[in-house]
């Protein structure tokens, strides 16, 4: 049942976000790598993946989100270019 991984997940990390705000008093969050591991998918199950993250973080809404790209996000050596 993949997709009810992606929900688990999805909620789980939702949930986090929320607790860590709102019982840290956090002033920022910040993403730490292979969030969307981006290499070779269609358009549109990235942007799937990117509506995904937005309702994830919606409980860190009005706070700075600073996400530092992973090596699945951007690829791996040869797979690597500028605009990536």
């Amino acid at each position: 049942y993949p997709w009810l991984n992606s929900h688990f997940n999805d909620a789980y990390l939702r949930f986090m976000v929320w607790r860590g705000v709102a019982l840290l008093g956090a002033t920022h969050v910040a993403v730490l790598g292979d969030v969307f591991s981006y290499q070779f998918l269609p358009n549109e199950e990235f942007a799937a993946r990117i509506e995904r993250f937005r309702w994830c973080m919606r409980p860190a809404s009005g706070l700075p989100v600073v996400v530092i790209a992973g090596n699945h996000d951007i690829g791996y050596g040869s797979e690597q270019t500028d605009f990536m």
